[in-house]
């Protein structure tokens, strides 16, 4: 190992003993972030990086995300954040005209240890359908949750796991058209997506989505293919960086967070205009309330 990557792997080392002691947030600041997320970064990111044809294939790998999450603001109703109103678990919707009382159905995909965003659901008036393999119940119960031990997936057989389109049909709701989607599943969200059809896709009208490993330009098919697919029916309209993980992708001015919370609004709900939001903005929360936000700015 030459004497730079091993400088990187020091900083980066040095930057995770800063993160770990947690100070507050008060004793924060942007820079601090910044700081810390460079370092992250240079370290996760140095074999890369030094290498200029596989630097070339990060930069047209975030290019590629990039121009499929153009991010456009709702031209009426307002935006609510559901869920945790601190820190993780705390998604931002749009607010229109509320479905019939017998179509308030949402699913809710990688629950963990937190259902606050499944209670704000259910105390709307909806069921709440919460999946999730790697948990045996949930912390807390409510009439309206229905809780399957099932996970989510493509169309390889995983255990426990079924394709989102067999879910739906599972529960009956082949004809539902104001489904709402939460679904933080850890990246296997574009196996997800990639195996479902449009036309289920289209039975849900708002999907709250924690896109992962966003860097990772070797998957750059996967990522790239399932962010056009939502695309082509949804429109992205909020967007917010996850900072438990601070490695962003700085490429040529260039940067891409690892992890992306986005809000998609299905085609035909609403009218659109250019976004001219700053992100984060004031409904948005620190997913790690010990560090600052990542700041991305005027996105579009």
């Amino acid at each position: 190992m030459g004497l730079e990557a091993t400088w990187a792997k020091f900083v980066g080392k040095m930057a995770r003993i800063h993160r770990d002691l947690r100070f507050s947030r008060g004793s924060q600041s942007y820079a601090y972030q910044r700081i810390i997320s460079d370092m992250r970064s240079t370290e996760e990111l140095w074999n890369v990086l030094e290498d200029k044809a596989k630097r070339r294939a990060l930069y047209e790998h975030l290019l590629q995300v990039k121009a499929a999450l153009p991010v456009a603001e709702v031209a009426s109703g307002k935006y609510v954040r559901l869920g945790s109103q601190e820190g993780d678990g705390g998604y931002i919707f749009w607010q229109g005209e509320a479905p019939p009382e017998e179509e308030r159905i949402a699913y809710s995909f990688g629950v963990n240890d937190d259902v606050s965003w499944d209670l704000d659901m259910a105390q709307m008036g909806y069921e709440v359908y919460l999946y999730d393999h790697t948990i045996e119940r949930l912390v807390q119960d409510h009439p309206q949750f229905h809780f399957f031990k099932v996970g989510v997936c493509g169309t390889e057989p995983q255990p426990d796991c079924r394709p989102l389109a067999q879910l739906v049909a599972e529960n009956g709701h082949q004809d539902k058209r104001d489904l709402i989607l939460k679904m933080d599943v850890e990246g296997a969200e574009y196996a997800t997506f990639a195996a479902c059809p449009s036309s289920v896709l289209e039975q849900f009208s708002q999907i709250a989505l924690e896109l992962h490993s966003l860097t990772d330009y070797r998957r750059s098919e996967a990522i790239v293919g399932c962010l056009q697919k939502l695309l082509k029916s949804h429109q992205p309209i909020h967007i917010h960086a996850n900072n438990c993980n601070s490695l962003v992708g700085r490429v040529a001015g260039v940067e891409m967070p690892e992890v992306l919370e986005v809000t998609y609004l299905r085609r035909g709900e609403a009218e659109f205009k250019p976004s001219r939001r700053f992100f984060p903005t004031e409904l948005d929360k620190p997913c790690d309330p010990h560090l600052p936000d990542i700041e991305l700015g005027y996105w579009n």
